[in-house]
């Protein structure tokens, strides 16, 4: 039997590559200034901004399709919804916001060495 969030998490990886593949589309692979006739500096400006704003797009979807395929990966090893640190439970409320995520609330702050209040 499947675990009912394989369905979605195979779902929202579906869509997660449909926009790379539609990104880069947009973006033509990014092109190089090089390539380009800016007119002026406003224009070089933007073209650069445009082509970064494209690259950080583009490196958030690859980052979410790689954690999408760990947390498919974990409900074949039964092992969804453990944190990879610690081993204990993910709160059903954080893995309803976050399906693929992989860490508790505990060792999310931790890893990025904040603490709440």
């Amino acid at each position: 039997m499947t675990h009912p969030i394989a369905r979605k998490l195979r779902s929202d990886l579906a869509m997660t590559l449909t926009q790379l593949r539609l990104l880069d589309v947009q973006h033509g692979d990014f092109p190089s200034l090089s390539s380009e006739n800016p007119t002026d500096l406003f224009d070089s400006a933007q073209a650069v901004e445009q082509r970064e704003l494209g690259h950080l797009a583009a490196r958030r979807l690859v980052d979410r399709a790689r954690r999408l395929r760990a947390a498919l990966a974990r409900v074949e090893r039964g092992e969804y919804g453990l944190c990879e640190e610690c081993g204990g439970e993910i709160a059903h409320l954080r893995l309803a916001a976050l399906p693929d995520a992989e860490t508790c609330l505990g060792c999310q702050q931790t890893r990025e060495g904040s603490r709440i209040v």
